[in-house]
């Protein structure tokens, strides 16, 4: 496990070596508007002296913008001008919805084709997912699309746009530059899942009442078969699914506390579980230098090995601190699971390859 203060020194080099090419990186962050995205976003930011291109998404504008305005100012090079021209949009979308996610790609499109003209094609070389929901034990749990909303944000959607802008992320590679995606989630754990019902529309029984539960685990299984799978059809781009681990988030703060707030008896106990807190969680500030640790790191290494020992396309599974998991199988014959869960997701996200 890499200290903080090795990834810290480790991400510094790698922003200084971007940093002396003379094209500017194109960053999205999906969910990049709190929590560990806004950190990561601006911990990027702060490496590049504020001379990257940076796209967020995310269902409200007004925080997005916010994350956006306090981004550190591009730093011009020696007889430039100051004002340096480089992209700060906020585009709304609610990933739940796969309409939605369409309309998003499609923006994001038009917009760097608009704005990137002098580097034609438009490229994009980070792709960093952090928006996230989670709903163990509440009712209605559909989208008005048919899906499963937990599954939806935790890995539907991070399919489609990745599919979707897979183009652009090519045109980065072409160019000899950095093209990645990193889905932040889970990784290297394993879940029960049905391959006749990876949407978890059959569930009945004890399996209904566990649905929740069931969906909200299953996507970190769904995402290390996204990125496995991506990197077999698109060598040269790499795919990293990440562990955030305890991460100290409002979100959190508020779905831990939870039982604090069900009945007054227990209200004592949240102060012993604020010391708790303190001791176990880390700061998003502090998960963000991993996450770009994993981000930069993502072509250092081995290439991962699948079943039989082949080699294809560079994915990884990290852990909070950015070890490599290794790889994990989740059914004895893998490829024929990833074929079959990749024809079920174009389906479900209506994409044709």
């Amino acid at each position: 496990m890499p200290s903080l203060s090795t990834v810290k020194a480790s991400n510094a080099s790698y922003a200084s070596h971007l940093l002396q090419s003379a094209s500017t990186p194109v960053a999205i962050f999906i969910g990049g508007t709190a929590g560990i995205g806004e950190a990561t976003v601006k911990a990027l930011a702060n490496y590049l002296h504020g001379n990257v291109h940076v796209i967020l998404v995310g269902r409200t504008r007004e925080p997005g913008e916010r994350v956006l305005r306090e981004l550190v100012k591009p730093s011009p090079s020696p007889g430039e001008k100051q004002d340096i021209g480089v992209i700060r949009e906020f585009i709304p979308c609610d990933v739940s919805l796969m309409s939605s996610v369409d309309k998003m790609c499609l923006e994001i499109t038009k917009l760097l084709e608009s704005r990137l003209k002098t580097t034609a094609p438009p490229k994009i070389n980070y792709i960093f997912f952090s928006a996230n929901h989670s709903n163990l034990w509440g009712g209605h749990r559909w989208t008005e699309e048919g899906i499963d909303k937990q599954l939806a944000v935790r890995y539907y959607h991070r399919f489609k746009t990745t599919f979707k802008l897979m183009p652009l992320l090519r045109n980065a590679k072409d160019k000899g530059e950095d093209a990645r995606v990193v889905s932040i989630l889970a990784s290297g754990i394993t879940w029960w899942f049905d391959e006749d019902d990876f949407g978890f529309k059959k569930s009945s029984g004890l399996g209904l009442v566990l649905k929740g539960v069931n969906t909200n685990m299953v996507a970190a299984v769904y995402n290390d078969l996204m990125v496995e799978s991506f990197a077999d059809h698109n060598p040269g781009i790499s795919f990293t699914n990440s562990m955030p681990g305890m991460v100290s988030t409002d979100n959190a703060l508020h779905a831990f506390t939870i039982p604090f707030r069900a009945h007054w008896i227990l209200k004592p106990l949240e102060l012993f579980f604020f010391w708790i807190w303190i001791l176990i969680f880390i700061k998003p500030e502090d998960s963000a230098q991993y996450h770009l640790y994993d981000l930069f790191q993502a072509d250092e290494g081995r290439e991962p090995e699948r079943s039989g020992g082949e080699k294809k396309g560079k994915f990884y599974r990290r852990s909070r601190f950015g070890d490599d998991l290794g790889y994990r199988y989740h059914r004895k014959d893998q490829e024929v699971l990833k074929r079959r869960f990749w024809e079920h997701t174009t389906k479900v996200t209506e994409l044709v390859e």
